[in-house]
């Protein structure tokens, strides 16, 4: 069977593991909780007829002659 030496430096082992296991888990996650939060809003993108680029529904007027866009 085991003695009280055995069983005390098993005890202190496990505490050791356990507490090296926290510490690794916090340095893992520390960078995730620094992140700032993604901006999860959208923006509704036209496709313009004259050159087919995805574009604002407010944006100003490109540089094509045929550009249906005000501005």
């Amino acid at each position: 069977m085991f003695g009280a030496r055995e069983l005390l430096v098993l005890l202190v082992v496990i505490a050791v593991v356990w507490a090296v296991s926290r510490w690794s888990d916090r340095l893992r996650n520390a960078g995730r909780e620094r992140r700032p939060p993604l901006d999860r809003h959208s923006v509704d993108l036209e496709e313009c007829p004259v050159c087919h680029t995805y574009v604002l529904h407010d944006a100003p007027r490109c540089r094509r002659r045929q550009c249906p866009r005000r501005g």
